[in-house]
């Protein structure tokens, strides 16, 4: 499988718009030398019950979680990170104006999402297989998440016709490809998170996350690695006989979205051209795979094995090291990145499912 890191450094390396601030990328880390690892279950992790914690997978409570993770827990990961894009768009009928932030009573967020598909999961796992994905309509899947468009008191979400076909997609592949079976699919790359990724890749073309750069093919498979990564997540290292316990999981990148460049930014940690500044400021569209939108991710994506290695390189007050992976840092900073939501500057604007 292509590189997502390699790709990346090759685009900031020649990035024209966007730097990374390095001085401030050592401030985050600084500040951050205490905070443990976030990890699966079964992983190191910080303690839930602290004054601003920082969850792993499982205790997030937004999440569909089984005691016992199996079918019916890969189901849910699976169609969660289909669905998992471009949450941005709010309705333009109900918004208002928060520092910066476009933001309305109707806003759809990730939290709707999780909690809409474990509702499903919970109180009617027959409507979650794979056949019913597979024909699943725009009705239903509103129905699901709770969404409306116009709709008084409903909450907006954008591209729902786009998000129903990449459930249909994902239902027809593991019908075709794996006997109807999510955990046949994860069984299939043997422990290799980089297999998975290049299964979903292959499988499923609404994962295939790619770019030209300069005449460079760039690929991010930002949901596709968050997909393996949510795996890992949501069934621990010891759960289902080992089936998530990846044995390159360290080899995922930063999930590269909106959010965490927006963070970033915020940080000071990238620093952005003076017309890509007021692009963003100003809430215009940036194109899919123009240089603006691989600089800014690819930036993302670098900056975060970046800090990385300066928390893995480092010992906190206490005298311990922590062994950091790239994922771990970006639920750091996702979570991060998500209580500051309100308060930041406005993030970049790209109309994408991928991210």
């Amino acid at each position: 499988m292509t590189s997502v890191y390699e790709c990346a450094r090759w685009v900031v390396d020649n990035a024209a718009e966007v730097r990374i601030n390095t001085s401030k990328l050592q401030e985050f880390v600084e500040r951050h030398a205490d905070t443990k690892p976030i990890g699966s279950s079964a992983a190191a992790g910080g303690d839930a019950d602290a004054p601003q914690a920082f969850l792993g997978w499982r205790e997030c409570p937004f999440h569909f979680v089984e005691s016992h993770p199996g079918e019916l827990q890969a189901l849910y990961v699976l169609v969660l990170d289909a669905l998992n894009f471009c949450f941005w768009p709010t309705d333009p009928t109900h918004t208002h104006t928060t520092h910066g932030n476009a933001n309305n009573n109707n806003s759809f967020e990730y939290e709707h999402l999780a909690r809409g598909l474990r509702r499903v999961a919970t109180e009617r796992p027959h409507d979650l297989t794979p056949h019913r994905l597979a024909s699943i309509t725009e009705a239903q899947l509103s129905e699901w998440l709770g969404v409306g468009v116009g709709e008084r008191g409903m909450l907006y979400l954008c591209l729902m016709d786009e998000r129903v076909r990449l459930v249909r997609q994902l239902g027809t592949a593991l019908l075709e490809g794996f006997g109807g079976s999510a955990v046949n699919m994860v069984r299939r790359a043997d422990r290799s998170a980089v297999e998975l990724v290049r299964l979903i890749t292959a499988h499923l073309p609404g994962f295939r996350d790619e770019a030209v750069y300069r005449g460079h093919q760039v690929v991010f498979y930002k949901r596709a690695q968050i997909l393996v990564a949510d795996l890992w997540g949501a069934f621990g290292t010891a759960e289902c006989d080992g089936l998530c316990d990846f044995h390159d999981i360290d080899q995922l990148t930063l999930f590269a979205d909106y959010r965490v460049p927006q963070l970033f930014r915020e940080l000071g940690v990238l620093e952005y051209s003076d017309d890509l500044d007021q692009c963003i400021a100003s809430r215009s569209p940036i194109h899919p795979d123009s240089p603006r939108e691989v600089e800014i991710r690819a930036a993302a994506i670098v900056a975060c094995r970046m800090v990385r290695d300066g928390l893995n390189g480092g010992t906190s007050r206490g005298g311990k090291s922590h062994k950091w992976m790239d994922i771990q840092v970006d639920w750091l900073l996702w979570q991060l990145g998500e209580r500051m939501r309100d308060t930041m500057r406005p993030h970049h604007r790209t109309l994408t499912v991928f991210y």
